[in-house]
């Protein structure tokens, strides 16, 4: 093991959701699997609903940092010494910086969010996930939502970015098409549209900006949210870094609407 390489341990829901075998395999140079007592970089799942006592417990036994997988509620409070970073499905996907980036150019006025997920997905966990994906592409955070139209099989959301931009989002709950995440962003002159497949999908998302010129193609990236996060995460412990993703969940959470 070289002195760069960071061990990781991960509860055994986080490890199936957040395919972290996987992702160790994948980054052999940075990461490899545990072995007790040196656990450097823990996985927590965030469908248990203690897991923010076991980040505080973890942070207190020395762990560098912390990925929490498809959370479904905030924390209260999390350690301030060590970065914990939040593992979406969609949010987390390689190609939303560069979208994002390619979004703040077109100024555009209207985001809009269509989620398809499989009628067992954890709806909760889903809308956190599509709400940090809203954040991070529409650079704002949303401030308020409501629920227009729910039915078993699809649910309406529209509300408004912090910045005062509308925001749509739709998720229908179907096995007839494969779970994923579209986003379409709508300017004066320009738009931006961006898929962005489940990690389990093994597909890369693909962005393309229009414009009077035509319709032109990010450049794809190769590679799934789970595994960018982990280079996150490792990036933010070598460099002595921390970041922001528990106080942007718990925004996020506060922004979800009351629904049944």
């Amino acid at each position: 093991m070289n002195a760069a390489q960071l061990t990781v341990d991960a509860d055994l829901t986080a490890a199936a959701h957040g395919a972290v075998d996987e992702v160790i395999a994948s980054l052999p140079v940075s990461l490899a699997p545990a072995r007790l007592p040196r656990v450097e970089l823990i996985a927590l799942s965030g469908s248990s609903e203690d897991w923010p006592t076991r980040l505080a417990v973890v942070a207190r036994e020395g762990a560098r940092g912390v990925t929490v997988v498809a959370p479904t509620r905030p924390a209260d409070a999390g350690p301030d010494r060590i970065p914990v970073v939040v593992d979406y499905e969609y949010a987390s996907n390689p190609a939303v910086p560069g979208a994002a980036r390619a979004a703040s150019k077109i100024g555009a006025a209207l985001l809009e969010i269509r989620a398809t997920a499989v009628r067992e997905v954890t709806e909760r966990a889903l809308l956190l996930d599509l709400f940090a994906l809203a954040r991070r592409l529409g650079g704002s955070p949303v401030a308020s939502s409501r629920v227009v139209l729910e039915s078993d099989a699809f649910l309406a959301i529209r509300g408004r970015l912090a910045d005062g931009r509308p925001l749509l989002v739709n998720v229908s709950r179907t096995s007839a098409r494969t779970p994923g995440a579209e986003a379409r962003m709508l300017g004066a002159d320009a738009g931006l549209t961006a898929s962005f497949p489940a990690p389990s999908a093994a597909r890369p998302a693909r962005v393309v900006i229009s414009d009077f010129d035509g319709a032109r193609t990010l450049p794809t990236l190769y590679e799934t949210s789970h595994r960018a996060t982990w280079r996150r995460l490792r990036d933010l412990v070598h460099a002595g870094g921390t970041a922001t993703d528990l106080a942007d969940l718990a925004a996020d959470d506060a922004a979800l609407p009351p629904h049944d």
